[in-house]
């Protein structure tokens, strides 16, 4: 911890001794302050125009289909959280204070007091902060909005009522988060700017609520973040999501003087933030593709609403969307989610959408698509063939937030990097690359190991590899599963173990000290890269043909004298083989050696013999065979508790069996002390070809 930080704990240590004081003595009970509407609405009456158009939901209600289902569930105070296939019940009235998951309920006292990490004392506090973000209350508006649903109305009015209530201005767990309270802010200010947009101008205000007591709230919230903004070795992608609600709630709700100088700080430290937490090749440093996203949907939102409010934006602010839209692009193809590389958590920014199953990368890839390639920023209001999926779409309300803006800027910039670069293969020093098949592709990881002192949402994935073929993954990235509860599974699905890549001596490539914690980081380093043209495998110019084989090797295991180098070779068309090149330094007379390969949980294995297996997937035409090294001696596990092994997470919080191949060996220095090479091949096949070529009837 440097020197300056010590200082900055210091004086938080300080204010917050300050505030537990000023809290005791009743400042959490604050007279308004004069909050008023802003001049401009956040979106313009498009509800309005929406609901007058010739076959509108409001004349063909019966037409409305699922959303009927996600309403039954707004009056029955239930939800959906990370998984559709899970409701919880929020209590009638809801309970703000009490974990829906665990049933644990909070502590009603100074909310920056309260330890999160404590699940005796919070439950899973993942979940009771997902229902404290107020992202389920968008799509209800949208509703009232709309469709002038008075019991939805009611049920709105009732939530923010109670909310108010039971979370009075610095007390509860609500108030112990400078990024909750963030992402509530930006939830509040779209209720505001629908409800606006359908015709109130009161937006927000006009719900039946204390008025007054919401604006204390709002000022509160927003002087809470300022003085409580994430630094040092926390300003990862929490400082950004403080900045963009500070920044969104003072452009829709006019805070006087001191709003302006909080709206103009938080954008300028946005601008900054977007440079020092994003690589030169457009890819967030802290190492996981969901957070990538978090990271890139703030900024995106941030440049949105400068936009719409005619706030100057730099044009290195702009260069870096652009480049962290092409990484996630590249990471996504066609429509399938990204390998699940570091942590996620299946949180949002915004929802606009009240089904949760709804692909979170396709919703925020769509609406940047559409600008930056410059189509007609107008959607449809006009539901389609009978659906409001429109309307409940962040497409939709992206892009009307951009109307009346000039992006051409943006679009100028984009257009510039896709002639130079059609569709990036490689981020040197964000460390991906992808070799791409015939309908299949690998993703290659290979680079630094995550952001600032704890590289807090990093995995030990080094040289770590992931397979898709007709944009499905069939070997994966296990996901997350969870953060703060289960600590023997957090462990595991950030191990390295867990990945598709060698441990030595059953240890992790970096050293795990916390839940979100590394001491000891793993560097990699980049030896060789090649590219060739269809036919030709000749080194070819930067960025052109595919690229044909990747080199790298990493210190992780220095400390123990083993050196691992991994080289990725591709045909361009069905094969790629891996080729681990395991070093033990003179000292060293023997290890052991893990190599793992772990499949999606839809994927059937078919064992060949000792060291080849068959993989199939029902919806597909296609196979994998897997050709493993014969020093190894390779066993199967799938649901696996002692140890852990064989389980995959698709979304927060959840976990399922799956299968993984796991191949152990003793390895011993060789007479003439040359490194051990072990060889993977790994082919696609079309399924009445499969029998022929991997010689079985």
């Amino acid at each position: 911890m440097s020197v300056q930080e010590i200082v900055h704990r210091c004086r938080r240590l300080i204010g917050y001794s300050i505030d537990l004081g000023r809290f005791r003595a009743g400042w959490h009970t604050p007279g308004s302050q004069g909050l008023t509407l802003a001049a401009q609405n956040l979106f313009d009456n498009v509800l309005v125009e929406a609901a007058s158009a010739p076959g509108s939901v409001r004349e063909h209600d019966s037409d409305i289909g699922t959303l009927d289902q996600h309403r039954q569930q707004w009056l029955n105070n239930t939800l959906a959280l990370f998984d559709a296939q899970s409701q919880y019940s929020l209590g009638a009235p809801v309970q703000w204070l009490t974990d829906p998951k665990t049933g644990v309920q909070t502590p009603r006292k100074f909310g920056r007091s309260i330890d999160y990490r404590n699940d005796q004392s919070v439950g899973e506090i993942k979940y009771l902060w997902e229902v404290g973000r107020h992202q389920f209350l968008v799509p209800m508006a949208i509703r009232v909005a709309f469709q002038d649903d008075d019991k939805v109305r009611a049920k709105l009015a009732s939530h923010l009522a109670c909310w108010l209530e039971q979370n009075p201005v610095g007390m509860g767990i609500h108030w112990c988060s400078s990024l909750e309270v963030g992402l509530r802010l930006i939830s509040w200010s779209l209720i505001h700017g629908l409800l606006q947009s359908g015709g109130n101008r009161e937006g927000i205000f006009s719900l039946d609520l204390d008025a007054e007591q919401l604006k204390v709230h709002i000022e509160a919230q927003v002087a809470f973040i300022a003085g409580n903004y994430s630094r040092y070795s926390s300003a990862n992608n929490h400082l950004v999501g403080e900045l963009t609600g500070v920044w969104v709630a003072c452009n829709v709700f006019d805070l006087g003087a001191k709003g302006a100088t909080w709206k103009e700080a938080a954008f300028a430290e946005l601008e900054t933030e977007a440079a020092l937490q994003t690589h030169d090749d457009g890819v967030n440093k802290e190492q996981a593709i969901y957070y990538h996203l978090w990271s890139l949907e703030y900024f995106w939102l941030a440049w949105s609403v400068a936009k719409r409010y005619q706030q100057p934006v730099s044009a290195l602010y702009e260069e870096r969307l652009v480049d962290m839209y092409r990484f996630l692009d590249a990471m996504c193809s066609s429509t399938a989610a990204p390998a699940q590389v570091g942590d996620a958590d299946s949180g949002v920014v915004c929802r606009f959408n009240p089904d949760v199953s709804v692909s979170v990368f396709d919703a925020l890839l769509e609406p940047i698509g559409h600008v930056l390639n410059a189509q007609t920023p107008q959607v449809s209001c006009t539901p389609v063939a009978g659906s409001t999926a429109s309307l409940y779409s962040k497409h939709f309300w992206y892009t009307q937030l951009l109307q009346a803006s000039d992006t051409s800027a943006i679009e100028a910039i984009y257009q510039k990097k896709v002639a130079e670069v059609g569709v990036p293969d490689t981020f040197e020093t964000g460390g991906y690359y992808v070799l791409r098949g015939h309908r299949c592709r690998v993703l290659f990881r290979a680079g630094p190991f995550g952001y600032l002192a704890t590289a807090a949402h990093s995995h030990a994935d080094a040289l770590s590899i992931t397979l898709a073929i007709d944009e499905h993954w069939w070997l994966v990235d296990p996901g997350t599963y969870t953060y703060h509860s289960s600590g023997e599974w957090r462990h595991y699905f950030r191990s390295t173990a867990a990945h598709n890549t060698l441990s030595i001596n059953n240890t992790n490539q970096s050293e795990i000290t916390g839940d979100f914690l590394w001491s000891r980081k793993t560097d990699v380093q980049v030896q060789c890269v090649k590219r060739g043209e269809w036919g030709n495998v000749d080194t070819a110019g930067p960025q052109t043909g595919f690229l044909s084989s990747v080199s790298a090797l990493h210190d992780g295991y220095a400390e123990q004298g083993v050196q691992h180098q991994r080289t990725v070779h591709n045909d361009g068309e069905k094969r790629f083989e891996l080729h681990d090149l395991v070093t033990l330094d003179a000292g060293v007379d023997a290890c052991t050696v893990q190599l793992a390969l772990h499949l999606h949980p839809d994927i059937t294995l078919q064992q060949l013999d000792t060291h080849r297996w068959r993989a199939t997937r029902q919806d597909s035409a296609k196979a994998l065979l897997i050709e493993l090294p014969v020093q190894f001696e390779w066993t199967h596990a799938s649901g696996q508790l002692q140890p852990i092994a064989g389980w995959y997470s698709e979304t927060y919080g959840t976990k399922q069996p799956s299968s993984s191949l796991l191949g152990h060996a003793l390895l011993t220095h060789t007479h003439n002390r040359e490194p051990h090479l072990y060889r993977t091949s790994l082919v696609v096949h079309d399924i009445d070809e499969t029998a022929a070529a991997d010689g079985v009837a």
